[in-house]
């Protein structure tokens, strides 16, 4: 039984040892200046990608892709929200995040 507790124990540290720790969003980490918004999170590729100068046009609730960066959080699924075009409030659900750490 002691060397079961053991393995099991080994097991679960490896794993927290390998864990990916630069994944998700932080606040605390400095967003990259607006004409280096190459990386981040790629939505639906087969949608149309909008600026947030574009996006501000829409309705309220309307569903749009942006390419960008995610600069605070500003409640529950609230973010700020930044590309080349300017800043805007999007709605964001934490399914969209499949399980990457947001703060």
């Amino acid at each position: 039984m002691k060397k079961l507790a053991l393995a099991m124990a080994c097991l679960f540290a490896v794993g927290v040892a390998q864990a990916d720790d630069k994944g998700g969003f932080s606040q605390n980490a400095a967003p990259p200046p607006p004409h280096k918004l190459d990386d981040g999170y790629r939505g639906v590729e087969d949608g149309r990608i909008m600026t947030v100068e574009q996006a501000k046009t829409m309705h309220d609730g309307a569903t749009v892709s942006l390419r960008g960066n995610l600069l605070k959080r500003q409640g529950d699924d609230r973010y700020q929200f930044r590309d080349k075009s300017g800043t805007i409030t999007v709605i964001i659900p934490v399914a969209a995040f499949n399980e990457q750490h947001v703060e």
